[in-house]
């Protein structure tokens, strides 16, 4: 088989020798250069296995050459997709008939030159580009599968990295309405509703430029929408308290990226349940707990607060309030003053339970959590507001915290 010599390179050997030969698979000169069907195959093999290592160095390295090899599988998709869409503009051109005077060969990005595709060499491409969709979709479920709770650190945290390469290279946007809507076309051109559920063979039928639209759309979708749903999400959050640092900022870097409001706390009262946790853990004397607790206090607020303009309170009970349908939106620097009053509120609170009794304020981290909770926050509010009243806000907030500072 004319896998055997390359597998035998990066089954379990020394690291140096795995990295080389993983850099000779996921890197190539040319940016826009697909992988061929042997590079996949070699790599379906590879990755799961590369990803419990022990190695640091050949953790980092393994981030490295993904997203290179990422970046060209991209680059190559969105040139497929455009082959795609301009392949059906010159049949709707020709026909069946001979091309006109000045209609060349060759099409593509510039419709001549030897830049373009002929018609061989883009049917090519278009095929390399739908076996690398189907193989990010795989890698995406094996990093999910890899993410499991209670998986080991080097595999876990190595799969979270991967799924923010995948995040960074295509983005989290939701292509399915688009994809939606081309099958919609395809089934009413079909006249079948089943067409857009089996677009393959309404596709058969419809303009070629419908269906030229599904397959553009298909290859440009990002392959991360799988892990916008609420069990991906959970888990996640999940690992935004694990025990280790590097799986919690990564994890916390991952549901960064995902809309808001986040899947599975779509309500107030989730949200609220998701916050009466985090202070549970946020007042416990093991740093670890209070640290994970603090940045997932980050993650609400942004999402919530910042992001949908929601009013947040965490004392005396943690409450979540949606703005009122019609109700003037707040800056993103009032709401910084806000989060800022509320913040400053727990502080108090704790700084209060201190003085009734010392030791069982000791016993739930004394104001440390509060803290550390108002130091990761002060890096997401916006000082730099043209508002004087918003000005003044965040000057009273500021003032407020270092008078119980002090």
């Amino acid at each position: 088989s004319p896998l055997t010599p390359h597998l035998s390179t990066l089954n379990p050997q020394p690291s140096a020798l795995r990295c080389d030969a993983l850099e000779m698979v996921c890197i190539d000169g040319r940016k826009a250069s697909l992988p061929g069907a042997l590079e996949l195959d070699l790599l379906r093999r590879a990755l799961p296995v590369c990803l419990r290592a022990d190695s640091a160095a050949f953790r980092n390295a393994l981030g490295s050459m993904v997203r290179s090899l990422l970046g060209r599988i991209k680059i190559g998709t969105t040139r497929a997709a455009l082959l795609i869409r301009q392949k059906a503009k010159r049949a709707a051109v020709i026909g069946q008939s001979d091309p006109p005077l000045g209609f060349g060969e060759r099409f593509g990005a510039n419709l001549k030159g030897t830049a373009a595709y002929t018609a061989g060499e883009a049917e090519e491409t278009i095929a390399r580009a739908q076996a690398c969709a189907t193989w990010t979709r795989w890698f995406v479920r094996t990093l999910l599968a890899s993410s499991y709770p209670g998986a080991p650190y080097e595999r876990k945290y190595m799969a979270l990295d991967l799924l923010n390469a995948v995040a960074e290279t295509w983005g989290v946007t939701d292509h399915a309405p688009a994809v939606a809507a081309a099958k919609a076309a395809v089934a009413a051109a079909h006249g079948s509703p089943s067409a857009a559920s089996d677009w393959a063979v309404g596709a058969s039928s419809a303009p070629p430029s419908q269906s030229a639209e599904v397959e553009a759309a298909t290859l440009e979708a990002s392959p991360y929408l799988p892990c916008l749903g609420a069990s991906c999400t959970t888990s996640l959050l999940g690992a935004a308290v694990d025990s280790w640092d590097k799986l919690r900022v990564s994890a916390f870097n991952l549901l960064s990226r995902h809309p808001a409001p986040l899947a599975g706390m779509e309500t107030p009262a989730k949200l609220e349940a998701r916050m009466r946790w985090a202070l549970a853990l946020l007042r416990s004397p093991r740093v670890r707990e209070s640290d994970a607790a603090a940045l997932l206090l980050r993650l609400l607020f942004r999402k919530y607060a910042l992001d949908l303009g929601w009013d947040v309170q965490l004392t005396p009970e943690p409450r979540a309030t949606p703005p009122s349908p019609g109700a003037p939106a707040a800056t993103r620097a009032e709401t910084g003053a806000k989060l800022l009053g509320s913040m400053c509120d727990l502080i108090e609170e704790e700084c209060l339970k201190a003085e009734k009794d010392l030791l069982a304020a000791c016993r739930q981290s004394l104001a440390h959590g509060a803290l550390l909770a108002t130091r990761y926050m002060l890096a997401d509010i916006y000082f730099a507001s043209a508002s004087k009243q918003a000005q003044q806000q965040l000057k009273a907030g500021l003032a407020r915290l270092l008078s119980l500072l002090s």
